[in-house]
């Protein structure tokens, strides 16, 4: 019967393929066929004693990585690049989502001061029959309890202040004339 089988590592007990020099998992040196393998068979030693001293023929090399890539079949090299394209995108993904989370929840809510101008300026020109122009501070906080003050200045050149209060998170606001 022929055999279809390599040796046996025997630092890590890998079956390997057959004329592999090294091991594919540990990287140590595989024992040639019809040879005897070096060294004594490894024992359990149930005794205390000093430590058995082991050939370094055995004993496992630091593998790189281009040579765990080059063991891998390329059905397996393509899964692991698409694993690690998966999990990059994943990765970046959660960012952008996390980062946008956090710009969104902590953006300045301001109040539309030129809307607010406007619409208290149409309101002071109704009640005194003649065109009003309000100027407001630009950047005001729309928050509960802020107050600022705009200037109105009607056709005659006259100025008055008018005082507004914000009375709701949402913006709404009430004024004076002063």
């Amino acid at each position: 019967m022929p055999v279809t089988e390599g040796p046996t590592c025997g630092s890590c007990l890998t079956l390997n393929p057959v004329g592999a020099p090294a091991c594919v998992r540990c990287n140590s040196a595989l024992p040639v066929p019809g040879t005897a393998p070096e060294g004594p068979p490894a024992t359990l030693a149930l005794a205390p004693g000093p430590p058995l001293a082991t050939s370094t023929a055995h004993q496992p090399r630091a593998t790189r990585s281009s040579d765990v890539w080059r063991a891998l079949s390329p059905l397996d090299r393509r899964r692991l690049n698409r694993r690690v394209q998966i999990v990059g995108l994943t990765v970046i993904a959660t960012l952008l989502l996390l980062g946008g989370a956090a710009l969104w929840l902590t953006r300045p809510r301001l109040v539309d001061t030129g809307a607010v101008a406007g619409e208290i300026a149409q309101r002071l020109a109704d009640r005194l029959g003649q065109p009003v122009r309000l100027s407001c501070p630009p950047d005001i906080t729309r928050r509960r309890g802020t107050t600022f003050t705009c200037t109105a200045t009607d056709s005659t050149g006259g100025r008055r202040t008018v005082w507004i209060a914000i009375t709701g998170d949402d913006g709404a606001y009430e004024w004076q004339l002063r």
